[in-house]
């Protein structure tokens, strides 16, 4: 039981980091370079942009997956008596 607890939590595991990788490279700078700033302190500091929706939404389905995957094993745990 323990081993097959390890290994469905190492698959939410790995989820969970493929939406993390999903999501973070779904955001960049504005394409082509022309975008807006916010300025702080004369810095000018470029604004995040959703390039690719799709990898984000892909994304945030795998980090709930993999978090659902997680939770479920560790309930069953808690609640056996």
């Amino acid at each position: 039981m323990n081993d097959k607890m390890n290994l469905i939590n190492l698959i939410g595991l790995v989820l969970n980091f493929a939406g993390t990788f999903l999501v973070a490279i779904s955001f960049g700078s504005y394409p082509g370079g022309v975008g807006g700033h916010l300025v702080d302190n004369g810095r000018r500091t470029p604004i995040a942009y959703l390039l690719h929706s799709w990898l984000f939404k892909i994304g945030i389905g795998l980090i709930i997956l993999g978090f659902a995957i997680q939770i479920i094993p560790a309930s069953s745990f808690l609640w056996q008596k």
